[in-house]
Parts: structure tokens; C-alpha cells; sequence
């Protein structure tokens, strides 16, 4: 998963973990659609947006629940874009229905504690 560098920093393997890319494409035959925003551009911090489709295909202006999810990986590891979390975030999203914002932090230990709460926060 991960080796701890002499200078402190982290070299991680992620050959386990693909990345995906968001869905924004209504076309698309994906559960949710969804689409990465960007929160704070001098820290690189963003979150992806997932919307269920069937609140697309819907006429009625029903409001869906707001789920705001800080994926796993002990504050050192992943991202939003993390597979297992996308698919986890488009899952949830249609199910409940709800709108998931998932949240992309930086890492420790690059960026120290409390970073990662305040870019949640953010």
C-alpha cells in the first residue's frame, strides 16, 4: 500500500485501487451521474458530485437529501476518485435517492493534521 520515505513523506501504490473518472454524461447508463468541482484551487481540494438518475428522468421537483461522504483510507490514503468509492457514493445515490457530495482532502503526512478535517470542513 505504502512506504514511508527518510524525508517523511509517503510513496503509495494505488495499482490496487483504480481511479475513475466522473460521469457527468446524462447518456451514460450509469446509475448516478456525477461530476467533480473544485473547492479550493491553491490546495487541490474538490469534491464529486453524484446525482441519481432518476432524478433526472423525473418531472416532479421532489428535493432529495443531502449526503456529504469523507471517503476511507486513513487520512494518508485514496481519493474520491477512488473506483471503490465512486461506485460506492453512485450506489447510495440511487438507492436512497440523495444527492453525495464525496470529499477529495489532502493527505497526511504531506499535509498535516488537521488538513484533511478543515478541507472536509471546506
Amino acid at each position: 500500500m505504502f512506504i514511508v520515505n527518510a524525508d517523511g513523506t509517503i510513496t503509495r501504490d494505488y495499482s490496487n485501487y483504480p481511479s475513475t473518472a466522473a460521469t457527468p454524461d446524462p447518456n451514460d447508463h450509469t446509475i448516478a451521474v456525477s461530476k467533480d468541482v473544485p473547492v479550493n484551487q491553491s490546495n487541490k481540494t474538490w469534491v464529486r458530485i453524484f446525482l441519481p438518475r432518476q432524478a433526472l428522468d423525473s418531472s416532479t421537483k421532489t428535493k432529495l437529501p443531502l449526503i456529504v461522504y469523507v471517503h476511507g483510507g486513513a487520512l494518508i490514503l485514496l481519493s474520491a476518485a477512488t473506483k471503490i468509492y465512486h461506485d460506492l457514493c453512485s450506489d447510495i445515490a440511487a438507492r436512497v435517492p440523495a444527492v453525495i457530495v464525496s470529499v477529495d482532502y489532502r493527505l497526511a503526512p504531506e499535509h498535516r493534521l488537521p488538513a484533511a478535517y478543515y478541507d472536509a470542513l471546506e
